[in-house]
C-alpha cells in the first residue's frame, strides 16, 4: 500500500478500509493494512474515524428493520468468543496500537475507543469530531413515527458527508499546498518555447489514438510536441534552418531547438543555414537548448535525430532516418556527412562517421554498429522533397487558333438527333453579334463550323477534352472552368461522373434585350476536386441548342470555355497510402 505522495497513499488507504468493510480484503493485504496503521498515526485516526461512521451507518440500518425477519444477520454475527465484538462476520480482525481501540455498536468492523486519541500534539481537526455515545438496540418496532426517528436521521446524513469530507481531505490540503496562487505573476508559469513551424502537410493522416490531439494547419512547433501520422507526409522547418520530412506511419517528438526523437518511421533531415545564422559548418550564438534526458552532441553539429538504439548527428549534410517496430536504426547520408553513435555510448569506438552514399544499421541490445554499406540508397526509400503544386496541362476552347481553325484539344462526340453520329474536331467560329467577343489568348466560341452554323433547335451536342495526369497524386487535383453557352449547358461530366452545374440563363430574348441576365456575355463557374485518375481524364460538357418549348427551327450554337487547375506532383515512398482518407490532409493548397 506504500505509494509516493500523500494524496495516493490515501487513496489506497480508503481502498483497503473499504475492501476490508467488504470483506474482499486477502490477508496479505490485511497485514499490510496492519503495518500501515501502526506505521503512520494520521493514516489510523483517518481509519478510526471512517470505521467509527461505517459501524454508525449499520447500527442505524438495523434500527429501521420493523421486525426480526426484516434485520440484518444475527445481532452476535461477528462477535468472537463471549460476545466481544472483532470484526465484522468472516473478516479478519484488525490489530491496532494500544489507546486505539473503541467501543462500537454492534456490525463495526473494529474495535474502537470510547475518546479519539490525538496521533499529534492538538491536531487541528479537519472536520466536526463525532460523538461515540452508544445507542442501545431498539426491542420495538421502529418506524417514521418513532420519536427517535429524526435524530437516526440526521446521524446518517452526518456519515455520509464525513465520508465525502474524509474522501476529499488530502487532495483538498495538497491542492492548496501545490497551486499556485492566482494572483501569481506570469514568469511563475512555464513557458512555452517554439522552435519552428509545419510547412507542409500533404495526404496526412493523423493518429487513431483518441488521446492525440493533431495539430492546426501550419501550425508553430513546440518543445516536447509529439507528431504522430499513420500515413502521409508532414514537413517542420525549424528556426535554424534544418527541415525534416516526416513519412507515415511515423511517430517524432521535438526534444530541442535543432533536433529530436524517432521512435517510429521514417524522415529526412537537410541542414540549411538561414539568413542571419551564420554558415552550414557553424552556427552563431549559444548551442541549442537540449531536453532533459539529452546527450553530448558532435561539436559542430546543426542537427540532431535520436532513436531507441543510437543518435545521428548532423554534420552538415542532407541524411535520411528510419526506425522500425522493433528498435532497429537505419541511417543513409545522402550528402555531406554524419555520426552515428550508439544511446549512451562513449569513446570513438562506440561511434562512426558516413559520408555520401554511405549507410549504417544498429539493432537493440547489439551494444555496437553492424553494418555499414557503401552503396547508393535506393531513390524511393526516402522523400527527400515535399510535393509541389503544378498547374494540370489543360486547354481552354480555341485557345491560340484563329477563327476557322479546328481545334485539336476539343470534339464533338455526340448529336442527340443522330445515334451514329462521328467523332470531329470542334471548329474555333467568329462570334455572334450577340456573344462575347473573341480572346484568341484565353479563349474562343467553338462550334460545328465557323459561321457561327444554324444548328436545329431542340438538339443537344457532346463537346469533349482530354488531359493527363502523370507524375501527381490525381486525388489532390482541383479544376476549375467557367462557360457561356448557347443556348443552355445540361450537364458537365469528369471521367463519367457528373459534375454540379451552376444556374444560369437561356439567352432569352425580350425586344432586343436579353431578359434572363445577358446569357451570352457572362460566364457561369462549376469546379472539380473528386474524380481525378492517373494517366488520361475527360471532360464532356452537353449544349443544348433552343429554348424550351422549341418551335422546330435553326439558331446558332457554340461553347466557350477557360480552364485552369492544380494538382501535387506525386512522391516516392513505401509507406504511401494509395488512396486518400477521409482524414487526408492538403496544404500548400492552390
Amino acid at each position: 500500500m506504500s505509494r509516493d505522495n500523500p494524496q495516493d497513499r490515501s487513496l489506497a488507504l480508503r481502498e483497503y478500509t473499504e475492501r476490508y468493510c467488504d470483506g474482499t480484503l486477502s490477508a496479505e493485504q490485511t497485514a499490510e493494512l496492519e503495518r500501515s496503521l501502526r506505521d503512520d498515526p494520521s493514516a489510523l485516526d483517518a481509519f478510526v474515524l471512517y470505521m467509527e461512521v461505517h459501524s454508525r451507518i449499520a447500527w442505524n440500518a438495523r434500527a429501521h428493520a420493523e421486525d426480526e425477519h426484516d434485520r440484518p444477520p444475527a445481532v452476535n454475527e461477528g462477535r468472537g468468543a463471549g460476545g466481544q465484538r472483532r470484526g465484522m462476520a468472516g473478516l479478519p480482525a484488525i490489530d491496532l496500537p494500544v489507546g486505539a481501540s473503541v467501543d462500537l455498536p454492534v456490525g463495526a468492523a473494529v474495535e474502537l475507543p470510547n475518546q479519539l486519541e490525538p496521533r499529534t500534539p492538538n491536531p487541528e481537526p479537519p472536520f466536526p469530531s463525532l460523538s461515540t455515545t452508544h445507542y442501545p438496540l431498539p426491542t420495538s418496532h421502529f418506524s417514521v413515527d418513532n420519536p427517535a426517528f429524526p435524530y437516526v436521521a440526521a446521524t446518517v446524513i452526518m456519515g455520509v458527508m464525513l465520508l465525502v469530507f474524509w474522501a476529499m481531505k488530502v487532495t483538498h490540503h495538497q491542492h492548496i499546498a501545490e497551486s499556485p496562487s492566482r494572483s501569481a505573476p506570469s514568469e511563475a508559469m512555464p513557458e512555452m518555447v517554439f522552435v519552428g513551424r509545419i510547412t507542409g502537410m500533404v495526404d496526412v493522416k493523423w493518429s487513431d489514438d483518441p488521446r492525440y490531439l493533431p495539430p492546426p494547419d501550419f501550425a508553430h512547433v513546440p518543445l516536447e510536441r509529439k507528431y504522430k501520422l499513420d500515413a502521409g507526409l508532414m514537413e517542420i522547418t525549424y528556426d535554424t534552418g534544418a527541415k525534416v520530412i516526416l513519412q507515415g506511419p511515423c511517430t517524432y517528438e521535438v526534444e530541442s531547438t535543432a533536433g529530436g526523437y524517432l521512435s517510429l518511421g521514417k524522415l529526412t533531415a537537410k541542414v540549411e543555414a538561414v539568413e542571419g545564422k551564420g554558415s552550414r559548418s557553424k552556427v552563431q550564438g549559444p548551442r541549442p537548448s537540449l531536453h532533459p534526458s539529452s546527450f553530448i552532441l558532435h561539436p559542430s553539429s546543426l542537427f540532431f535525430v535520436r532513436t531507441p538504439t543510437a543518435v545521428v548527428t548532423d554534420l552538415g549534410t542532407e541524411f535520411g532516418v528510419e526506425v522500425d517496430e522493433s528498435g532497429i536504426t537505419e541511417s543513409h547520408v545522402f550528402q555531406g556527412k554524419v555520426e552515428v553513435r550508439l544511446t549512451g555510448g562513449e569513446g570513438e569506438a562506440r561511434a562512426i562517421q558516413l559520408g555520401a552514399n554511405e549507410s549504417a544499421r544498429v539493432e537493440p541490445g547489439s551494444g555496437r554498429i553492424d553494418v555499414v554499406r557503401r552503396t547508393a540508397v535506393q531513390p524511393n526509400t526516402f522523400t527527400r522533397q515535399m510535393p509541389k503544386w503544378v498547374p494540370i496541362k489543360l486547354f481552354s476552347t480555341g485557345v491560340g487558333l484563329k477563327e476557322g481553325d479546328e481545334d485539336p484539344h476539343w470534339q464533338i462526340v455526340a448529336r442527340s438527333d443522330d445515334p451514329n453520329f462521328q467523332l470531329r474536331p470542334a471548329v474555333v467560329t467568329a462570334a455572334h453579334a450577340y456573344w462575347l467577343m473573341n480572346y484568341p489568348t484565353r479563349a474562343q466560341w467553338i462550334s460545328t463550323a465557323d459561321g457561327p452554323p444554324d444548328v436545329p433547335d431542340g438538339v443537344t451536342y457532346t463537346f469533349r477534352t482530354t488531359f493527363e495526369l502523370a507524375g501527381a497524386l490525381p486525388e489532390t487535383a482541383v479544376l476549375r472552368g467557367r462557360f457561356i453557352a448557347d443556348n443552355h449547358v445540361q450537364a458537365i461530366r469528369l471521367n463519367g461522373k457528373e459534375l454540379p452545374v451552376p444556374e444560369h440563363g437561356w439567352g432569352r430574348l425580350g425586344g432586343g434585350i436579353f431578359s434572363d441576365g445577358d446569357a451570352f456575355n457572362l460566364f457561369s463557374e462549376f469546379s472539380a476536386r473528386k474524380g481525378f485518375v492517373e494517366g488520361g481524364n475527360t471532360l464532356e460538357i452537353d449544349v443544348h441548342n433552343g429554348i424550351p418549348p422549341e418551335t422546330g427551327g435553326n439558331d446558332a450554337m457554340g461553347l466557350r470555355v477557360e480552364l485552369s487547375g492544380h494538382v501535387l506532383s506525386s512522391w516516392q515512398s513505401g509507406g504511401r497510402s494509395q488512396t486518400r482518407g477521409k482524414e487526408g490532409t492538403v496544404m500548400n493548397g492552390p
